[in-house]
């Protein structure tokens, strides 16, 4: 008997353990994601502030193209929650542009596979515009009307970290 397609994505799955659920390693993601908030709560120089690449972004971008089918938008929204309340930030800003981050990476998700690293560097550049943009979006909304373009060194140094953080997290974490 064949079991329809859409009778497997109603039923629900059957989890192994606490820290396999249904294939998703949760402790690597977990980690990474500590390390990401670390890295961007480490204290830098003041002239070192606009170089400081968005860890979470890399982290959602990593895990969001691996595990696109199981980790969702509300996995985005938590990081980037977790991101707006421990740096201090206005609180849903970071979740809002880590939620619309993870939402492009699911539409996109085949290109992403099958491009080489230069095509997703441009998409990865693209992805953390949409975010530095959203971020200022929400900021003019509460009165902070101050665009920067250190905003966009932002971008620059998020986008040359990724092919970095793709091959360190997938030797550390071992996935493709």
């Amino acid at each position: 008997m064949q079991v329809s397609f859409l009778t497997k994505m109603l039923s629900r799955p059957q989890y192994n353990s606490a820290s396999d659920t249904d294939g998703i390693r949760v402790a690597p993601i977990v980690f990474s994601i500590l390390v990401a908030l670390v890295l961007a709560l480490w204290p830098l120089p003041a002239e070192l502030k606009w170089f400081r690449p968005e860890f979470g972004v890399l982290v959602i971008f990593f895990w969001m193209r691996i595990w696109f089918f199981r980790l969702g938008l509300v996995f985005a929204w938590v990081v980037g929650l977790s991101f707006d309340i421990l740096r201090g930030d206005i609180v849903c800003q970071s979740a809002m542009g880590m939620t619309v981050v993870a939402y492009l990476v699911l539409v996109f998700h085949e290109a992403l596979n099958r491009a080489t690293l230069f095509t997703e560097m441009i998409m990865f550049a693209a992805l953390m515009l949409v975010y530095e943009l959203i971020g200022f979006w929400i900021g003019a909304i509460v009165g902070d009307f101050s665009w920067r373009t250190e905003y966009l060194y932002v971008v620059l140094v998020s986008t040359l970290c990724w092919p970095i953080s793709k091959w360190l997290m997938s030797k550390v974490f071992a996935v493709r």
